[in-house]
């Protein structure tokens, strides 16, 4: 994955999260491994939105065939929410939840 890329993520919260729980072997082995700078600002967005808005979010971009959902779920408190995201570049496929909270008014990854 291209250094931006990371960049982008950390700027959200969710670079190690996304990256390294996937469920498979290697970082490598993801769909967002393989995710274009494109993809990766869409999939950004659509997290951002989710948890903004607390509803389904999703993002395609149909040059790379890369696309996912980001979906919260009810607030737990009024500063935390659970997110479900789930990513796809052609064959492959993750999943994972994660829950973030505001920090200084920022959404930031906390598992």
């Amino acid at each position: 994955m291209q250094p931006l890329a990371w960049t982008l993520l950390a700027g959200l919260g969710v670079a190690c999260p996304l990256a390294w729980s996937q469920g498979v072997r290697s970082a490598q082995d993801t769909p967002l491994a393989m995710f274009d700078d494109e993809d990766i600002r869409l999939m950004q967005g659509a997290i951002q939105q989710a948890l903004d808005s607390g509803q389904r979010v999703e993002w395609r971009n149909d040059k790379t065939r890369s696309r996912g959902t980001a979906t919260p779920s009810p607030a737990a408190t009024e500063n935390c929410r659970n997110l479900a995201v789930e990513n796809r570049h052609k064959s492959k496929v993750g999943n994972m939840k994660y829950q973030f909270c505001k920090v200084d008014g920022t959404w930031k990854a906390v598992s």
